[in-house]
């Protein structure tokens, strides 16, 4: 008797159907794919990254609150997995349902809760390029506090634009670096070239610690009067705040990380025949016209220049 392992998990199905898709990947033939590449490919301008939240086999209420919160402050970009998943991303290919599960809801950011003896109140922050995983830095919960322990959090507005202000040695080793980067991933959601006052309406603080653990605050910004033209600025905690340890890390690999961080060139419309005047701030441009035959051009006759009749 031959016995057949068939995959018992949907995300293995999906697995599989996913490596034949990747064999039968070829160039496009139509115009209707070759526009569907060029907008999953990498762009000068990314659109904002969604974030899938993701809770284990086993998860306590702090984790479920903490996912919660930062759902929240993820919003509209986020999606949230409410059955549980048996999913361990540090062992040896627990990343692959990861991968299937963020290619299937379109997100390249992902948040994953569990809850062990071993572990407790464990969450993993991670991104992915290609949909394939690029790194992921487990964190524990040492301290929270939600949204409902602040009066202020019935003020937030979504999406929010928040300012993200890092404290502490971050670039002392590449882990705290990496997750640096990441922190700043997670709420980079619209590339601003100019900012405005009065549209800054968030502020969120990052603080690393001489004993290695992180905490994470929000803030809601308050212009108040003052006695010149300059508002005074004030800061109210919003919530939520949220204390973490570094426990384990998967960062990319040097080859995989140029590759991710790689820009393509931005297209720009070339101006022909356009010269700039930097000391008068003008254009001036030449415009071709073609030959003209003066002859035959038609002109408005002027009665000024008629004889009348009653002269010879």
């Amino acid at each position: 008797m031959i016995c057949i392992n068939k995959p018992k998990f949907a995300w293995e199905i999906g697995l599989a159907r996913m490596s034949e898709e990747e064999e039968q990947r070829r160039a496009p033939k139509t115009r209707k794919g070759k526009k569907y590449l060029e907008s999953t490919a990498p762009q000068w301008e990314e659109p904002p990254k969604g974030l899938l939240v993701i809770h284990g086999h086993q998860t306590s209420q702090v984790v479920k609150n903490v996912l919660g919160d930062v759902a929240r402050l993820k919003k509209p970009y986020c999606r949230q997995l409410r059955k549980k998943n048996n999913i361990l991303p540090f062992e040896a290919g627990g990343e692959a349902s990861l991968e299937f599960l963020c290619r299937k809801n379109d997100c390249s950011l992902f948040i994953l809760g569990n809850h062990t003896k071993k572990r407790p109140n464990n969450v993993i922050l991670g991104r992915l390029f290609d949909f394939h995983l690029l790194d992921m830095f487990e964190l524990g919960i040492v301290e929270h506090k939600g949204f409902e322990e602040f009066e202020m959090a019935k003020q937030l507005q979504s999406p929010m634009k928040p300012l993200v202000c890092f404290i502490g040695d971050f670039e002392s080793d590449e882990t705290c670096r990496k997750l640096k980067n990441l922190f700043l991933d997670f709420f980079h959601d619209f590339e601003d070239h100019q900012v405005s006052l009065d549209q800054l309406e968030n502020v969120i603080v990052v603080t690393l610690s001489h004993d290695r653990t992180i905490s994470f605050q929000n803030f809601i910004v308050q212009l108040r009067k003052s006695d010149n033209y300059l508002p005074k600025v004030a800061l109210e905690e919003a919530g939520p705040r949220i204390r973490f340890s570094i426990r384990r890390t998967r960062l990319a690999t040097e080859d995989l990380w140029k590759q991710a961080t790689k820009r393509p060139k931005q297209r720009t419309k070339k101006e022909k025949n356009i010269t700039v005047q930097p000391l008068l701030g003008r254009k001036v441009g030449r415009i071709h016209v073609g030959k003209q035959k003066l002859d035959k051009l038609v002109i408005k006759k002027q009665r000024a220049l008629k004889r009348s009749k009653g002269r010879v």
